[in-house]
């Protein structure tokens, strides 16, 4: 049975739609975190993969606006993607988005715990903190997502604020602006950019979050289009200055940017503001904080709206009686997020192991969803009568791009446990779409309803 209690309609600006977006995307962990993965990949190409995964994502956000223009919903990508490739694409991309933003927490519990571990030597201590933060995050978003907005982005902010200011005090204090090793791509070819772009895209996940607040923006058929180009410009804008700061300022360095734990850090000491860089490592510790509220309150929607649509259990569906939160869609995402952290360390797998498992595990679920929607774009415009042959190739223009990053993440095959990433993604798929599909066999009756309360969420 349905849960009479809603969540609150009209209840969030579009500011905090924004906020709620950039906190997903928590843009100050790549400076800290991604930057160097890049740069290992890419060198002096680094700040044009972010240039290169900003322009594809604003195509990609023009597909996404031709569903959010028209359709305001909580169940995020199952019901935008229902509308134009039909029921089993819908619960692929309802399964991709829950995974996608399971995992997503989990890397940043993982992160979380990676940065408090250069302050706590116990791996085990660390590893409480990060979830102390997760918990803490479960709990916010389970009261109000409102104050989580405001919390996310009054964090990202100081933090980012930062981070430009030390980027921009070290131009001055050197005088070099210019470095002519990245302006001309000096050493840098085709497959690297390739390799390098499968992380640069990763960057940027969370912003999509949007989609799982139409039932709660007010005015969402602008809002949250809005909200989404928004997003993509100022995280893209902030990635490529970070990118180009950060590998200037380490040019020829020994060791090199990959190679350095906290660039940040390092760069505020090199700079003569040692006491910015303690300030800049809490501020990313708050940034990965950031990062699991969002997630959270995005996952909770998801599966509040699986659970409408009878791909999840039936409990998601409520809404908390007081606090107008799908609060056991919250605390679902938040218990299934805490496992990977925990199994992960009991193994004895290194941090940053954890991290580049937990992310791409989440890439591919992202990506899946983003290659979905530029899919059902067209389709859904021609549903509605208004497709133009401009909207087409656009969509051709998208896919193609995105095919990029996919195949970073699948070829050349990764070395060690890694290259078992895409079959353990494949299986996660196992319990929804496995279900789905019996259903389909053994139920034709349910099915029907079942695509009726996706056309109808």
């Amino acid at each position: 049975m349905t849960e009479s209690v809603a969540m609150k309609k009209d209840y969030l600006s579009a500011t905090e739609v924004v906020a709620q977006a950039i906190g997903s995307v928590a843009p100050s962990v790549t400076p800290a975190v991604l930057v160097g993965s890049v740069f290992a990949i890419t060198g002096n190409g680094t700040w044009i993969v972010f240039v290169f995964a900003a322009l594809t994502l604003l195509l990609w956000t023009t597909q996404l606006n031709a569903f959010t223009r028209q359709i305001a919903t909580s169940g995020g990508f199952t019901v935008l993607i229902a509308q134009s490739l039909g029921s089993t694409a819908s619960v692929v991309a309802g399964w991709a988005q829950t995974i996608a933003y399971v995992f997503s927490v989990s890397f940043c519990t993982a992160g979380f715990t990676s940065i408090f571990h250069a302050f706590m030597p116990s791996i085990l201590l660390s590893l409480g903190g990060g979830v102390t933060a997760l918990l803490l995050a479960l709990s916010l978003a389970y009261r109000d997502i409102k104050l989580s907005a405001r919390v996310t982005l009054t964090l990202e902010l100081a933090t980012m604020s930062g981070i430009v200011g030390l980027i921009f005090y070290h131009f001055f204090h050197t005088g070099h602006f210019l470095d002519q090793a990245q302006l001309h791509l000096d050493g840098i070819g085709l497959d690297d950019l390739r390799k390098g772009l499968a992380v640069g895209f990763l960057s940027f996940a969370g912003f999509e979050s949007v989609c799982t607040l139409g039932v709660e923006t007010k005015n969402s058929k602008k809002a949250l289009p809005r909200a989404a180009l928004r997003s993509v410009l100022i995280c893209g804008l902030f990635f490529v200055i970070s990118s180009y700061g950060l590998v200037d300022a380490f040019q020829g360095s020994t060791p090199a940017l990959d190679k350095i734990d906290s660039p940040i850090t390092k760069l505020a000491q090199l700079s003569g503001l040692s006491w910015l860089g303690g300030l800049m490592a809490l501020g990313v510790l708050s940034s990965f904080f950031a990062c699991m509220l969002g997630y959270i309150n995005a996952t909770g929607r998801v599966f509040h709206g699986l659970a409408h649509c009878g791909l999840f259990h039936a409990k998601a569906q409520k809404i908390h009686r007081t606090y107008s939160t799908p609060h056991i869609g919250v605390t679902f995402a938040a218990l299934l997020a805490v496992i990977p952290p925990i199994l992960l360390t009991s193994l004895d797998i290194p941090l940053g192991t954890q991290m580049d498992i937990l992310g791409t595990l989440s890439a591919l679920g992202i990506l899946t969803c983003y290659l979905l929607v530029a899919i059902g774009a067209p389709l859904y415009r021609k549903k509605k009568n208004n497709l133009k042959i401009h909207h087409v190739i656009v969509s051709l223009i998208t896919i193609t791009l995105l095919s990029i990053p996919i195949l970073g993440l699948l070829y050349p095959v990764p070395e060690g446990p890694e290259a078992f990433l895409p079959y353990i993604f494949l299986a996660l798929f196992v319990p929804g779409l496995g279900w789905f599909l019996s259903m389909r066999r053994r139920n034709p009756q349910k099915l029907k309803a079942l695509e009726n309360a996706f056309l109808k969420s």
